[in-house]
């Protein structure tokens, strides 16, 4: 589980501080990044794994890295010194994505994080753009993330 955890948090920080992600100077999102789709498709080969030796740790196990997911992202939002609007549609999109296709898996306190991470943002103006890109990632992982059981959240 360790192992796990670690390589999710690895995958959060290489895709934006420590890999040179600019949150002031990032152009508008255009798509999901790299990091959000690889943490996504980790989680599912964990819940392959771990459903092939036992159905009923899955919750359990999921949960739980979901968890490591959410605090990773309240504190990346808590470490931006500065967000541009952009920066701020990218981080946005992120952490709804994930929230959105690991809703089955949230915890109080996982749900908590997630929102206490949109929260760093302060206040976001509304964008119809930014919701067609996390409704077309939605549909275009539907079928890879379907072992999820997901449905959108309302927030």
């Amino acid at each position: 589980m360790q192992h796990k955890s670690q390589k999710l948090i690895e995958c959060i920080q290489n895709g934006t501080s420590v890999g040179g992600f600019d949150w002031t100077t990032c152009p508008r999102p255009t798509g999901i990044r790299t990091y959000v789709r690889e943490v996504i498709f980790d989680l599912v080969i964990v819940h392959a794994e771990v459903y092939s030796v036992s159905a009923g740790l899955v919750k359990k196990v999921l949960e739980q890295l979901v968890g490591v997911v959410a605090t990773q992202m309240l504190k990346l939002g808590k470490s931006v010194k500065k967000f541009s609007l952009n920066g701020v549609f990218h981080f946005y999109v992120e952490v709804m994505v994930l929230q959105t296709k690991l809703n089955s898996f949230l915890t109080d306190q996982s749900k908590k994080d997630f929102q206490q991470a949109l929260k760093t943002l302060g206040s976001i103006p509304y964008d119809e753009k930014l919701e067609d890109l996390i409704s077309d990632f939605e549909k275009c992982t539907e079928l890879q993330t379907r072992c999820f059981g997901v449905a959108r959240p309302k927030v």
